[in-house]
């Protein structure tokens, strides 16, 4: 690749280049940060040019000069113009980083095929078949496929980790279902256990409400240890959860805070009948038990 006559050490797989129509970038929601857009007066005669993105600029550009420079993937004399800078925007779902990228006129170099953008408030799907009849006018015999909207593609990109993000919501589900099923059972031997005591500390003027923090207190120990364990065994395997998450940090505060909060609240529903039992101990017959 040449920048400005020079030559560096780089591949046309460390960057896309897109062949756009005039007005491509506004129907696509990418502003024009510095210079201007490409327009219909860049023809097939007309002095090469080309809008990269703010990756390319920064990345080959990092004097902030890149408006105004040239660069071509052939000889340095076949290069082309940057006439414009534009914000960084993805054209489909993906988990990587924006690109480096350029957008040449499609009128400079016509592909072979096209990809054909169209921006409306009115529900898409009812453009579907006017566009077909409009395509059919002007050549019956040009094939018009992959017809999906904005909203389709973001899904279908998106499948995989739409399932994977069912499937971890169902088992995490499970797991808490689990967890307070656990949680009410063992708390429930534990006052059983300690029905001699709870009688004998009523028999000594122990309140219900008294009785019902010593269960929940010994609630919220357990709980304790399980989200010390949980946070420390999920710090720990950070890089391996990094790689299927989505924009999201598996050390996000909010989320740690929410999963805690989340424990808490099940724990002390799983334990709030156990308590109820326990205020419920006839001093007499406890005492009586061995």
């Amino acid at each position: 690749m040449f920048i400005d006559g020079k030559q560096i050490s780089t591949n046309t797989s460390t960057f896309r280049v897109l062949r756009v129509h005039a007005g491509f970038l506004g129907v696509v929601g990418a502003p024009i940060l510095a210079g201007r857009d490409l327009s219909s007066a860049d023809a097939e005669n007309d002095p090469g040019v080309a809008v990269v993105n703010e990756a390319f600029a920064h990345r080959f550009f990092p004097a902030g000069n890149a408006v105004g420079s040239r660069f071509g993937l052939g000889a340095p004399g076949a290069d082309v113009e940057i006439v414009g800078i534009v914000r960084n925007v993805g054209m489909k779902p993906s988990r990587e980083a924006f690109p480096p990228t350029v957008y040449l006129p499609h009128l400079q170099s016509i592909p072979r095929y096209a990809t054909f953008a169209i921006r409306t408030a009115a529900n898409p799907s009812l453009l579907v078949p006017p566009l077909r009849e409009a395509v059919r006018q002007i050549d019956s015999g040009l094939p018009m496929s992959n017809v999906r909207t904005q909203s389709e593609q973001i899904e279908q990109g998106f499948a995989m980790e739409s399932m994977f993000a069912m499937a971890s919501t169902f088992f995490g589900s499970v797991a808490l279902l689990l967890a307070c099923i656990g949680l009410f059972g063992l708390m429930s031997y534990s006052v059983e256990r300690q029905t001699q005591e709870i009688g004998l500390r009523m028999a000594l003027g122990a309140r219900r409400l008294d009785v019902v923090r010593l269960v929940m207190r010994q609630t919220l120990i357990l709980v304790l240890i399980g989200v010390v364990l949980g946070i420390g065994a999920a710090l720990a395997l950070t890089r391996t959860v990094t790689a299927l998450l989505f924009h999201v940090t598996p050390a996000d505060p909010m989320i740690i805070a929410l999963a805690v909060v989340t424990l808490v609240a099940v724990a002390c529903t799983a334990a709030s009948l156990p308590a109820r039992r326990a205020t419920r101990v006839d001093p007499t017959i406890a005492l009586r038990q061995e």
